[in-house]
């Protein structure tokens, strides 16, 4: 299955954010436990939701704040707010939630007028060293001329690679329009 998202563009320069993710809106922490002894469902204000779905998983925090972990979207309630189980510990806001689901390939292509480079690479990536960079794609300012793009096929196994794993830096504004291939 392809799955497509909308056009992301670069938030802020020298900040590296994930391929496929947004923020949280504001600080939150976990919900204690349920009348199972499971942990409860809470409630995460995002910027934007847009780009997941019910019974996705997600990446909150990073390993940079040591409060990075992986939960279970139960429900994407609006277009500001996810539903998540499994949350232990707590944000602040404006930590990143990012998209962690195992695919098969990614697809990255830059969009026209773009002003600078996009970078790919993994968390802590840094552009200027070409720290965990793996690809760079370079601008096309003419429309109507082919953009640049970056596949990384994961097609040998049927465990693929975790999107999440994807993060992104470049100049502020420009934009990137990456998809999937789920497994």
């Amino acid at each position: 299955m392809k799955r497509t998202f909308k056009k992301f563009t670069v938030t802020t320069g020298g900040t590296p954010q994930p391929l496929v993710g947004t923020t949280t809106s504001a600080a939150t922490g976990p919900g204690g436990t349920d009348p199972n002894g499971d942990s409860a469902v809470v409630t995460v204000p995002v910027a934007d939701s847009s780009m997941f779905l019910n019974g996705d998983w997600v990446v909150i925090g990073s390993s940079a704040n040591s409060d990075q972990e992986r939960v279970f979207v139960q429900k994407v309630k609006d277009s500001t707010h996810i539903n998540v189980k499994g949350m232990t510990l707590t944000h602040v806001n404006g930590s990143y939630v990012r998209l962690s689901v195992l695919c098969q390939a990614v697809y990255v292509q830059t969009t026209a007028g773009n002003t600078g480079v996009i970078y790919l690479g993994t968390q802590g990536i840094v552009k200027a060293t070409y720290a965990n960079v793996f690809a760079e794609l370079i601008p096309v300012a003419a429309t109507g001329v082919q953009p640049l793009d970056y596949t990384d096929p994961y097609r040998v196994s049927q465990d693929g690679g975790d999107v999440g794993e994807y993060f992104v830096d470049g100049v502020t504004g420009d934009g990137y329009l990456p998809s999937l291939t789920i497994i």
